[in-house]
């Protein structure tokens, strides 16, 4: 559509005048598209900048890579979306100027002292439309940047729906294996110290209390870890992840845990399964 007035503008120009309702429509057009860029890098910055945010106060350490690079960008992201903005003020402030101009004229004469006074306005929207294209083509590779360094290192947002049905399955299921090492210690426990034990069995039996104690502190862990999932992390398509986040890499911890408890408690039975009922 600017092109059209444009070349409209070009071609009433080579008669020798300015039609000034289409001078209008263009000056308008500049300084929509200039303030329909300066909102798209607003709010690109500021959706960047609270994720930056989120990461900050979720990663212990603050020099984390890209923690870094990501504050810089997201600096110059908002230093340029300040740019585009008083650009596309910079435009609007032109359109009262021309009105001004074009009271009581249907055109502008080019050898006028208005015709000159537009002229020099037109060159100053020309400009101020190629700072402002410029300007944007800068800023947006700023958030590809962003979005690619987030990518490559793990960071980002993530959808949990379903991680805590999940999360609890699988803390279920190392409940059991708990249970049923306890109860199968707390059978024999009793026989430390009696007679008739040998020290090669009263050393087994030591071994099964240790090995309990083992998966005792893993419980702990897993519980820790449950605890810091739902503090750190917001349930629903909106959370964040990143590297150091319990969210990150959940199952595997938690199955990393289950391996620790299976393994423990084989060895329970092992142990266990050596030692007499009762004495």
């Amino acid at each position: 559509m600017r092109g059209l007035l444009l070349f409209s503008i070009a071609l009433v120009g080579c008669r020798g005048s300015i039609v000034v309702v289409e001078a209008r429509e263009v000056f308008a057009a500049s300084h929509h598209d200039a303030k329909t860029r300066a909102a798209g890098a607003v709010a690109q910055a500021q959706r960047r900048e609270r994720l930056l945010r989120r990461f900050d106060d979720l990663i212990e350490t603050r020099q984390s890579i890209p923690l870094p690079t990501l504050r810089r960008l997201v600096s110059s992201m908002n230093a340029r979306a300040k740019i585009l903005r008083a650009q596309a003020r910079g435009l609007e402030r032109l359109r009262p100027r021309l009105a001004k101009l074009g009271v009581g004229l249907s055109s502008f004469d080019p050898d006028s002292v208005r015709g000159r006074e537009y002229a020099a306005l037109e060159a100053k929207r020309q400009a101020l439309e190629r700072a402002n294209e410029q300007a944007y083509e800068l800023f947006v590779e700023q958030p590809k940047s962003f979005d690619s360094l987030c990518d490559k290192h793990g960071f980002g947002p993530i959808d949990t729906r379903g991680f805590g049905d999940r999360m609890g399955v699988r803390i279920k299921e190392m409940d059991v294996l708990l249970a049923k090492a306890s109860a199968r210690v707390a059978a024999v426990e009793g026989l430390l110290g009696a007679d008739g034990l040998s020290e090669s069995q009263g050393r087994q039996l030591r071994a099964a209390m240790v090995q309990l104690e083992t998966m005792t502190e893993r419980r702990a862990e897993v519980r820790r870890t449950a605890l810091r999932f739902r503090l750190e992390t917001k349930a629903g398509p909106q959370a964040v992840v990143a590297p150091g986040m319990v969210t990150f890499d959940l199952f595997a911890r938690l199955d990393n845990f289950a391996a620790d408890l299976r393994a423990a408690g084989g060895r329970i039975d092992e142990l266990v399964s050596e030692l007499p009922s009762d004495l």
